[in-house]
């Protein structure tokens, strides 16, 4: 049975069922609506995914923020990265009183400063002003009395899994740090999925592949169009990355303002392109996702249409669009996990000059060698909790509206003869 988002190839029946018209019917929806209507229908779920999927994005980034700061802390036993005349003395503390092994943190007791000499765009946190992040997001008190204080205010930031992480970050930060960075989701998310999705059909139905190869063919045009999205939306997704990665708890608008210092202060060191600083890792991440994610969301929907509930609802196209997307995001996150822990850690990290230039497989393998295999799987369950949903609001969406589209244009049609 064809799939009812790919051209027909041709019934030997002599007279077409009404299930097979309905199917044809359905199969023209990409050809008859404009190119306007296809926009509309792709961005129609972005706002919805958006609301949905934007907390589990910012537990996802703070995860990996997290473990990259355990493995910075383990570094400084052996490599100092602040003077010894700054530093009074140095205390291993563990987050009330726990045994977490890794989970452990460094104080650094200093003679007291002013701490307005404290560079600017660096977070301070919401136990005590005396307590900032320096570099990244690495405790250091600088005051005699303020050990406590550090230990408290490291078991608030630090979390092990999703659930935990929601509910410290809703307690400690508020509610709406859960949705840090929505606004430059759907800026991102609106010319992003114009691009995708129009751009994916397009090539997809004049592909020399669309008759011959119904997987290979979705697998190249997904990527390619992935590839194009991506690198316009880069500097956006930059900008959001490093706006959820802030855990302070001032307000929305002090999280924008240090962001935007931090970007332009980036801009003014390493120049303009580095507005695209870890869009290989995000090609590397985005553009195999996209390839498997397509790929399997033809296959099952192809798949789907022999079960017995599809063959007699074959006009059902929410449920099998929405199920589709939902697995296929699920596979294509677990395969390419990895390559999301490299981008993100690129973007929020302060890494030093020589990581910087590692390629993709150099950067990953550095990241297995110092913190295990384990490392690159670090936030998947947020992510698939955040993709899954997001796959299957946004491709059910974008279904719907070509369906409401079409079937609009052909009562049009009929109208005017």
């Amino acid at each position: 049975m064809p799939e009812a988002s790919l051209p027909s190839f041709g019934n030997s029946a002599d007279t077409p069922s009404t299930d097979q018209i309905l199917e044809k019917d359905l199969a023209s929806a990409t050809i008859n609506i404009t190119v306007g209507q296809r926009m509309l229908a792709a961005c129609s779920g972005s706002l919805l995914t958006s609301l949905v999927v934007t907390p589990f994005d910012v537990v996802r980034v703070r995860l990996h923020q997290q473990h990259a700061t355990i493995s910075a802390l383990s570094a400084l036993s052996t490599t100092p990265t602040i003077s010894q005349s700054m530093v009074h003395s140095t205390i291993p503390l563990r987050p009330n009183g726990g045994t977490r092994g890794a989970m452990e943190f460094v104080a650094h007791k200093m003679h007291p400063i002013n701490v307005t000499n404290i560079p600017p765009g660096v977070g301070i946190t919401s136990c005590c002003k005396e307590i900032f992040w320096f570099p990244s997001s690495i405790d250091y008190c600088i005051a005699h009395s303020l050990d406590s204080c550090a230990v408290e205010d490291a078991s608030r930031k630090n979390f092990e899994g999703t659930w935990e992480g929601l509910r410290k970050i809703q307690q400690n930060e508020g509610a709406g740090a859960l949705w840090r960075g929505v606004s430059l989701t759907l800026l991102m998310a609106i010319p992003s999925n114009v691009i995708y999705f129009t751009g994916y059909e397009f090539m997809r139905d004049r592909s020399p592949f669309s008759q011959t190869h119904q997987v290979l063919n979705p697998l190249i045009c997904g990527s390619l169009a992935r590839m194009l999205s991506a690198t316009i939306v880069s500097p956006i997704e930059l900008f959001r990355t490093r706006m959820q990665s802030t855990t302070s708890s001032n307000a929305k608008t002090s999280a924008f303002n240090n962001t935007m210092i931090g970007i332009r202060q980036m801009v003014v060191e390493k120049g303009v392109f580095s507005l695209w600083r870890g869009l290989v890792l995000t090609l590397w991440r985005d553009v195999p996702f996209s390839g498997i994610y397509w790929a399997s969301y033809e296959f099952l929907k192809s798949s789907m249409d022999e079960l017995s509930y599809f063959s007699t609802n074959p006009d059902d196209t929410f449920v099998k669009s929405f199920i589709g997307g939902s697995i296929s995001g699920t596979i294509a996150s677990i395969f390419t996990n990895p390559f999301d822990v490299g981008k993100t850690r690129r973007q929020v990290g302060h890494h030093s000059s020589t990581h910087n230039k590692l390629g993709m497989v150099s950067f990953l393998s550095k990241i297995i060698k110092d913190e295990g295999f384990g490392a690159l799987y670090v936030g998947l369950m947020p992510r698939i909790l955040k993709i899954a949903p997001s796959c299957a609001i946004m491709i059910s969406s974008y279904e719907i509206g070509k369906k409401v589209f079409h079937e609009m244009n052909n009562k049009n049609e009929t109208l005017e003869l």
